[in-house]
C-alpha cells in the first residue's frame, strides 16, 4: 500500500499534516462552513463587509475548501511522480492546472517547492488516509458493539488526542487497534 507506505516513512509528519486535513474535512462534512458563513453574515457590517446572500457565500466557501482537498490530493500524486521521474515540472504543472483547478502561476511556484522538499507535501493527504482508515477500522472493531457511530466517533478521537500525542502513524494505529479490542473484549464481558 503505497499511501501506508509513505504515511509511515515521513512518520510523525504525516500524523501533524494529516490530522490538520482531517480536522478541516470533518469541519466540511459537519456543516461547520455554514455555520460560519452565518456568523461571517453577523460580524460583516463591523468588520465593513455586507455577506447578503448567504447561501452563495456557503457555496463559495465549499468550492475553495473542495479546491484545497483537491490541492492535497494532487500533491501526493505530483510529488512521487516528480522525484521518481515519472513526470516532468511541465507536465506536474499542467497537471495542477488541468486536474486540481489551480492557477498556472500557483502551480508553477508550488511544484518548484516540491523539488526542493520532496515528501513533505504528499503528507497532507497521505496521513489523512491513514486516520480516516484507521477511524474506519476502528467501527469495524466494535460493529457487534451497542456503541452508535458518533460514540466509536468520540472514543477514537478520545484516545488518539489523549493517549497518542505526537507519535508517527505507524505507532499510533498499534496503539489504537489494540486499545480498541481491549475496549471491545470488556464491553462483552459486561
Amino acid at each position: 500500500d503505497p499511501v501506508k507506505t509513505l504515511g509511515d516513512h515521513l512518520g510523525m509528519i504525516s500524523m501533524i499534516e494529516g490530522w490538520a486535513f482531517h480536522m478541516e474535512r470533518l469541519m466540511l462534512d459537519r456543516g461547520y462552513l455554514e455555520f460560519y458563513a452565518k456568523r461571517m453574515q453577523e460580524l460583516g457590517p463591523s468588520l465593513g463587509f455586507n455577506i447578503e446572500d448567504i447561501e452563495k457565500y456557503t457555496k463559495v466557501l465549499k468550492f475553495f475548501a473542495l479546491k484545497l482537498q483537491l490541492l492535497r490530493a494532487g500533491r501526493m500524486v505530483i510529488d512521487p511522480s516528480i522525484h521518481s521521474g515519472n513526470m516532468t515540472v511541465d507536465e506536474a504543472v499542467k497537471f495542477f492546472v488541468e486536474d486540481c483547478l489551480q492557477d498556472e502561476g500557483f502551480a508553477r511556484n508550488q511544484v518548484s517547492y516540491y523539488t526542493e522538499k520532496q515528501g513533505y507535501q504528499a503528507c497532507y493527504y497521505a496521513g489523512t488516509l491513514h486516520l480516516e482508515a484507521l477511524k474506519s477500522l476502528c467501527h469495524d472493531i466494535f460493529r457487534d458493539c451497542p456503541l452508535k457511530e458518533s460514540e466509536v466517533d468520540e472514543w477514537f478521537y478520545r484516545m488518539f488526542l489523549q493517549e497518542c500525542g505526537f507519535m508517527p502513524l505507524d505507532l499510533i494505529t498499534e496503539y489504537i487497534v489494540k486499545k480498541a479490542l481491549q475496549e471491545k473484549q470488556l464491553m462483552s464481558s459486561r
